[in-house]
């Protein structure tokens, strides 16, 4: 249960989120240790308190806040080539019967495309949630499963929506505007703190109010994330 804590190009930035906010229970916990540190390039963390605490004053985006996000993804079989990870790889089993009994427990719309090829799927999430002191959060993550805002658009000119990888729309089913990812982008610029882990140094976060994300770096960088619910 201890993973490397991304896949991504060190070149990307990887914008703050709530690790698993998009799932009904995501963890409270999250240890990062560095097992080899980069040379240049850090953790970002943001204050998801703040986050809401300036949409509720932008008439803009107190609605999406009070809100939620439709999350889809589109996985291919292992039989298909296809973007992305294959849904044998995502849920660790070729048994369709066992997958399909996890989103009859979750309450996750799903459906086979051509002929078992694709796998799709999609559920709702809230917007936010609230802290141990009752003060709201933003919990979600658009801006990690929107492929326009990633510089994606190649799908949206060659591919059905329900092919791409992940999409997100807001809860009535319009899209995330795009100048709510560029005033996200600049507040997490200016209210987010950089965090460097020097060599087997450990972060503990708690997710269920900061968020976390990377800059670019240099270096053979190599961060290692355990995550659970009890300390």
């Amino acid at each position: 249960n201890v993973y490397t804590v991304s896949e991504y190009s060190s070149t990307i930035r990887i914008p703050t989120h709530h690790e698993l906010s998009y799932t009904k229970h995501p963890p409270r916990w999250l240890f990062f240790y560095a097992h080899e540190s980069a040379a240049e390039g850090s953790m970002t963390l943001l204050d998801g308190n703040k986050v809401a605490a300036e949409m509720s004053k932008d008439k803009r985006w107190s609605g999406l806040l009070e809100g939620g996000i439709i999350y889809s993804k589109c996985m291919p079989s292992s039989k298909r080539l296809g973007m992305g990870q294959t849904w044998q790889a995502h849920f660790g089993t070729d048994d369709s019967r066992c997958v399909e009994a996890y989103f009859h427990r979750h309450s996750i719309e799903y459906k086979w495309l051509d002929d078992g090829d694709f796998l799709y799927c999609k559920h709702y999430c809230p917007s936010n949630r609230t802290d141990d002191s009752g003060n709201a959060v933003w919990f979600a993550q658009p801006r990690l499963w929107d492929l326009s805002y990633r510089g994606l658009r190649v799908f949206r000119e060659r591919l059905p929506k329900i092919y791409w990888p992940t999409s997100v729309t807001l809860d009535n089913g319009q899209d995330v505007p795009q100048e709510f990812y560029s005033w996200m982008d600049a507040l997490e610029h200016t209210a987010s703190d950089r965090v460097f882990l020097g060599p087997r140094e450990m972060l503990i976060v708690d997710n269920h109010r900061v968020a976390h994300g990377r800059t670019p770096f240099t270096g053979n960088r190599e961060h290692w994330v355990a995550m659970g619910n009890g300390l």
